[in-house]
């Protein structure tokens, strides 16, 4: 009996290492658990804003009006399309738009107009100074802004001919000069038979 608890006592290191092994082992083959199933490492799922969810049409209509606003009409067809196409506010949308869009023409050309009627002087002088440079050149031309608001730039020369004006009206930096003082035709005659009518 002696014999054999010396051997037991003896061996012991090694029975501890088979049972740490085998501890080790249970360890590993064991199911370990999922992290989806920890509540904070869940992916959390897109939700949409309350505010989006409960957006009145009264609220869309709104959002279509400062879009139109603001000239962003990306975000205009976006709002209008979260509305019902037979709704009062799709409608009004509509008409807000249409409304703004013609009176934004007219502002525009309202614009316009001002800016040709404070130019006047600068087109009498250009049809001067054009007709001294003319003559500078030996050419006989008559220029001249006429019309109403002298927003007409008419040149007379006896040898006008179809391929002089077909060269000065396709003359970008000539058209370009003209329409930045506000003409808005261009009249080249020889005086006599032919004349050649353009609008700027």
């Amino acid at each position: 009996m002696q014999r054999y608890w010396k051997m037991f006592i003896a061996l012991w290191p090694f029975y501890a290492i088979l049972l740490l092994i085998g501890a080790l082992i249970w360890a590993f083959n064991s199911p370990h658990p999922s992290l989806s199933s920890d509540p904070q490492h869940q992916t959390a799922k897109p939700v949409e804003s309350a505010k989006t969810q409960n957006e009145t049409p009264q609220e869309i209509l709104k959002q279509c009006k400062m879009a139109v606003k603001l000239g962003d009409l990306g975000k205009y067809n976006n709002e209008l399309r979260k509305l019902p196409a037979d709704s009062q506010e799709y409608n009004e949308a509509r008409e807000f738009y249409a409304g703004f869009k013609s009176n934004h023409a007219k502002r525009e050309k309202q614009a316009e107009a001002a800016r040709v009627a404070s130019l006047k002087p600068e087109r009498i002088q250009f049809a001067k100074q054009y007709e001294q440079l003319m003559l500078e050149k030996g050419l006989d031309v008559y220029a001249s802004a006429i019309g109403k608001n002298n927003t007409t730039f008419r040149i007379k020369f006896i040898l006008t001919s179809r391929p002089l004006v077909y060269k000065l009206i396709n003359d970008a930096s000539f058209t370009g000069q003209l329409k930045d003082l506000g003409f808005k035709k261009f009249i080249m005659t020889d005086g006599y038979n032919d004349t050649w009518n353009t609008d700027l």
